[in-house]
């Protein structure tokens, strides 16, 4: 799977709370070899390192997944 065609799948989490969905989440990006990365708008807003299998899942201030990236 490509990391186009992973971000279109987890695109129907967008809306809502981190803590409720990341289980899911991890269950679709972990076999695929992905490393989950959660960034707040405060304290984590870039990844230090460009990592081709990362994921990143952004938030707003209320950990409501707002995005999702690759890299």
């Amino acid at each position: 799977m490509s990391a186009r065609t992973l971000i279109e799948k987890l695109r129907g989490f967008k809306g809502q709370q981190i803590m409720t969905c990341e289980p899911e989440i991890r269950a679709i990006a972990e076999p695929l070899g992905y490393v989950i990365n959660v960034m707040d708008p405060d304290y984590n807003v870039s990844p230090i390192l460009a990592d081709r299998k990362r994921l990143n899942v952004m938030t707003d201030r209320d950990s409501v997944i707002t995005n999702f990236t690759t890299g």
